[in-house]
């Protein structure tokens, strides 16, 4: 698991596009939403960082990437485990494929 620590806005300024990837008990479905800058909260240099404040860290480091996105995988229980449930299991498959069509779409 990676953490979102202001040490990824230098890669992140490398990039054409980044796709966060996350587990969501707030969805049903799979889904991928268009990420913005947003001002970093008190606790910026933790752990506790959004896409959105990883996204303005990296305006003062570099260049935005031209399109950010998050997908939410739809889950129920988040305790601890080695298995996926069944729905789990195919939210992740379907992130999967949404990742490889957004990466279709960067000019190489």
């Amino acid at each position: 698991m990676t953490q979102l620590t202001p040490e990824l806005a230098l890669d992140i300024a490398c990039a054409e596009q980044v796709v966060f990837v996350d587990a969501s008990v707030e969805v049903a479905r799979t889904t991928v939403s268009d990420i913005a800058p947003e001002t970093p909260s008190q606790g910026a240099l933790t752990h506790h960082n959004t896409p959105g404040s990883l996204l303005e860290m990296t305006a003062a480091v570099g260049r935005v990437p031209q399109r950010a996105v998050a997908i939410s995988i739809p889950v129920t229980e988040l305790g601890l485990g080695t298995e996926l449930t069944p729905m789990t299991e195919l939210a992740v498959d379907q992130a999967v494929s949404m990742v490889l069509d957004l990466l279709d779409t960067v000019p190489r």
